[in-house]
């Protein structure tokens, strides 16, 4: 009976101990969910750095186009606002491509214009093209190549130019820069022309000088002789005289040059004009 009443105890206890482990071993529902969301925090955890990764990226790229197309945005206002002319063209003189300072400076109407002409059209000279590319060194480029080039309106300028030779592939380009030095050419050309006029005006005044008082000795021991010859002689006489005085004409326009200016029907072999040179300036 005791026996019996023992095992009926233990029996429940046992039972409840086993319950009591397995409820140990099983997780509980609470910890089960707070794994799955620590698991979810752990993979949110290892994206969020990759998604972070490909933001960089993209912030990355999107930067660099941004600078790309500021720093194209900065070449072509260059280009476009530089107060020099810029071209490419090919050695056939195909002009492919100007900026808006070069039409100007050509005086065409626009871009498609120019485009339009063969660059050779362009020169005063034809073979100055040829000549300025033959000048380039040894890294085929032209310096300082001083050219007169037409313009649209049917005038002219002068240009400094800065050209180059290159190759893409199978093709050969010319491009380059002219800088238009017209006003700087013309100061030359004044100062050349009042440097010849100091120097011709010297040589004039001395030689007026030189040749004055001899001639008027001349015309008038002339003067002098003439009153004593008879008619006839004296129709002789005149000419002479009148001749002494036409030279101490010149020599007067000699003295008093201040300008150069030739004679109109000699254009081959300009020949110094001393009455125009020594008329006075119009106002």
């Amino acid at each position: 009976m005791t026996r019996h009443h023992d095992r009926e105890r233990v029996l429940p206890e046992r039972l409840s101990h086993r319950a009591r482990r397995a409820r140990v071993a099983e997780p509980p529902r609470d910890l089960a969910v707070g794994e799955r969301g620590t698991r979810r925090n752990a993979a949110r955890d290892l994206v969020d750095p990759l998604v972070e990764l490909r933001h960089a990226v993209h912030v990355e790229h999107d930067v660099r186009e941004v600078e790309a197309l500021a720093a194209e945005e900065r070449y072509h206002g260059l280009v476009e606002h530089i107060p020099v002319g810029i071209f490419r063209t090919t050695p056939s003189g195909q002009i492919l491509d100007v900026n808006p300072a070069m039409v100007e400076m050509l005086k065409f109407k626009d871009r498609k214009a120019l485009l339009a002409v063969n660059a050779t059209s362009l020169y005063v000279n034809p073979e100055d093209r040829e000549r300025g590319h033959r000048h380039r060194d040894e890294a085929g480029v032209t310096r300082d190549f001083q050219v007169e080039l037409r313009t649209d309106d049917g005038g002219t300028l002068w240009v400094r130019m800065n050209a180059r030779a290159l190759r893409e592939g199978d093709h050969e380009y010319w491009e380059g820069t002219l800088e238009d030095i017209t006003n700087q050419r013309r100061a030359i050309e004044a100062e050349r022309r009042a440097e010849t006029l100091r120097a011709v005006a010297q040589l004039a005044n001395a030689a007026a000088h030189e040749i004055n008082n001899p001639l008027a000795v001349i015309v008038g021991r002339l003067e002098l002789l003439r009153r004593d010859l008879t008619a006839e002689q004296q129709a002789k006489v005149n000419p002479i005289i009148e001749s002494s005085r036409q030279i101490a004409k010149i020599i007067t326009h000699m003295g008093r040059m201040t300008r150069l200016e030739t004679l109109a029907d000699l254009p081959a072999s300009p020949m110094l004009d001393l009455r125009r040179s020594s008329e006075p300036t119009s106002k």
